[in-house]
C-alpha cells in the first residue's frame, strides 16, 4: 500500500468523510466576508441613486400647421419652470401675431392656477428658412404654490414606494399660439411642491 504524506491523508479522510478541513474553512470565510460587502455595497449604491431627485424634467409638443411647426416645452428644475414657446419653417415665411405671440395657462386638475405671456409686445414673427423663433417665460416655482393657496387649491402628498422615484404633481400646460391659425398645444409636466 502507498504511503502518503499526512496533509494528503488528512484531506482524503475529510473529503470521505465531508467534513471541511482547516484550509478550506478560512476560504470560506473570506469569500463569506467579500460576499457580505458585496451586498453591502449594492444596498448603499441602490439607496444613494433611489434618493437622489431628478435636477430637471421636461415636456414638450409640437404640431406642424402650413409648413410652421408650432412647438412648447417646460423644463422644470427645483426652483424654476421655463416654458418655452418655439416656431419654426423650413421656408421663409412671416406670420402675424395678436400681442402677445402665446397665450400660457397652467392647470392642476382642471383649475387654472397661472396665466402667462410669451413674445409680449410682437405682432410679427419673421421666420427664415430652417430657422427658428424662441420666446420664453420663466416661473419660480414658489409662485405656483403661491398662487395654488391664494386659490384654495390642495394639492396631495406625492406617494413614494420603495422603487419609484419620487415624482412630482402633474400639472397641465396649454399654450394658444395667437395668430390666423389659433393653435393651442397642451403638455403635462411634474412640479415638485413642498407640503408644509
Amino acid at each position: 500500500m502507498l504511503k502518503y504524506s499526512k496533509a494528503i491523508e488528512e484531506r482524503l479522510e475529510s473529503i470521505r468523510s465531508g467534513t471541511p478541513t482547516k484550509n478550506s474553512k478560512k476560504k470560506r470565510r473570506f469569500s463569506r466576508g467579500i460576499l457580505l460587502a458585496d451586498i453591502i455595497l449594492i444596498i448603499a449604491i441602490f439607496f444613494y441613486f433611489n434618493s437622489r431627485e431628478d435636477e430637471t424634467s421636461l415636456s414638450n409638443g409640437s404640431v406642424v400647421i402650413d409648413g410652421v411647426n408650432y412647438r412648447i416645452s417646460s423644463l422644470v428644475s427645483k426652483d424654476d419652470m421655463i416654458i418655452n414657446v418655439s416656431l419654426s419653417s423650413r421656408e421663409k415665411k412671416q406670420i402675424l401675431f395678436e400681442n402677445p405671440v402665446a397665450n400660457i395657462v397652467v392647470s392642476y386638475k382642471g383649475v387654472t392656477v397661472l396665466k402667462e405671456y410669451c413674445g409680449t409686445g410682437i405682432e410679427s414673427v419673421q421666420l427664415e428658412s430652417d430657422g427658428a423663433k424662441n420666446f420664453f417665460v420663466k416661473v419660480p416655482v414658489s409662485k405656483i404654490s403661491d398662487e395654488m393657496k391664494k386659490r384654495g387649491i390642495e394639492t396631495e402628498p406625492v406617494k413614494r414606494s420603495f422603487f419609484n422615484k419620487k415624482q412630482g404633481q402633474k400639472f397641465l400646460i396649454r399654450g394658444y399660439f395667437l395668430n390666423s391659425e389659433r393653435v393651442e398645444l397642451e403638455i403635462v409636466t411634474e412640479v415638485n411642491l413642498k407640503h408644509e
